[in-house]
């Protein structure tokens, strides 16, 4: 062995042995709060990935025109989106957890095109905002409709039973025998009223039924399109 050889040879135990003292320096106290670290920190990196895998929706692609609708020659930018391409999407986020969602979608290597790609995430981005807004705008709408029409129904019943009581206390009945031409104009308001108090009812229960249940219709819609509103769209290329 030459003495070039020993000399590494007595690095390379001392580099092996002098680890080993500073660890036996260390306090326990120390050592258990550390390791006590390191297994949270592993933990809550391993929860995360899990996590992560959990809201991540993977899509294969053949071309960047999967995405998009086949009768639809305009760039990426206006195109209009395929519908199967929604479809699977909108299928595979409903196993998804709320929160931040990431779409990824895989492209072959040989037709990559970043420029293309910031073109299709805008695309996508605008799509997914637009129609969210939409619909939480018609929910609003509903929800506003339904509001007033119980509101207006509600006081059309106080009325009709405010003013009825008043018309018909105020009716000689009596006069049907005498005169029953003016007695018909009499009691007209009070076949009026009469009419309106089942439109009263109308009103309330449309009224509660567009509060409580029409706009619940769209909540499906709506729950997908505010996911994707906050989803992260990605390109990786296999």
């Amino acid at each position: 062995m030459t003495l070039d050889n020993k000399l590494d040879k007595k690095i390379e135990i001392k580099s092996l042995i002098q680890p080993k003292t500073k660890l036996d320096k260390v306090d326990p106290k120390e050592k258990e709060i550390k390791k006590k670290i390191l297994s949270d920190a592993e933990k809550w990196l391993k929860k995360k990935q899990n996590f992560l895998k959990l809201s991540q929706i993977t899509l294969t692609l053949d071309k960047y025109g999967d995405i998009f609708s086949d009768f639809d020659p305009r760039s990426y930018i206006e195109r209009a989106l395929s519908i199967d391409f929604l479809s699977e999407i909108r299928r595979a986020s409903r196993e998804k957890p709320n929160g931040v969602i990431e779409l990824k979608m895989l492209i072959p290597k040989k037709v990559r095109n970043q420029k293309d790609e910031a073109l299709i995430i805008k695309r996508l981005k605008n799509h997914f905002k637009r129609h969210f807004e939409r619909l939480q705008s018609d929910v609003k709408r509903l929800k506003k409709v339904g509001a007033l029409m119980v509101g207006i129904g509600f006081l059309i019943g106080v009325l009709v039973v405010l003013v009825l009581e008043n018309v018909t206390h105020n009716v000689d009945h009596s006069m049907f025998f005498q005169n029953p031409l003016l007695w018909l104009v009499m009691i007209f308001p009070s076949v009026i009223l009469v009419l309106m108090e089942p439109a009263s009812w109308f009103l309330i229960w449309e009224g509660m039924n567009k509060l409580v249940f029409d706009w619940r219709v769209k909540q499906p819609d709506l729950e997908f399109y505010e996911k994707m509103t906050k989803c992260d769209i990605v390109f990786e290329e296999y």
